[in-house]
């Protein structure tokens, strides 16, 4: 797929699922690669404003979580949680996200910037049913 430029009709699947692997599999920086090779081929398939963007967004914020990168998970998350409270205000990936990005706020101290993040993120998933799934 890399050397045919990801111009395969189903190009971002493939990446999608490589990088799910290697997350799962604990090859953290090997899927961050990868997340970061797919955002081009993300946002010229979706659209950079497209939900289906903001995931691949949202599962490299993750990925970068749980590398403790937390300044750097801060920036895709908040590029992340833009199009989510544009195209899905009351969704719970979008309560999910904001709770990720208090997480990554809070990892870095900056607590008055973390706190109503996560207690909206928290308040939003309660009311969403969804307070114990990750995504």
């Amino acid at each position: 797929m890399e050397k045919l430029r990801f111009r395969h009709e189903h190009a971002w699947r493939v990446v999608y699922h490589l990088c799910d692997h290697l997350d799962r599999s604990g090859q953290l920086g090997e899927a961050e690669a990868w997340r970061r090779k797919g955002l081009p081929l993300f946002e010229e398939r979706f659209g950079a404003d497209s939900v289906l963007y903001a995931d691949h967004l949202a599962s490299l914020g993750l990925n970068l979580l749980f590398q403790e990168r937390w300044a750097d998970a801060e920036a895709v998350l908040r590029d992340c949680l833009a199009i989510r409270e544009k195209e899905q205000p009351d969704a719970w990936t979008t309560f999910n996200t904001q709770s990720r990005l208090g997480g990554a706020l809070l990892a870095q101290k900056k607590n008055a910037d973390a706190e109503p993040l996560l207690l909206k993120g928290c308040e939003g998933m309660k009311q969403c049913g969804r307070h114990s799934r990750i995504q």
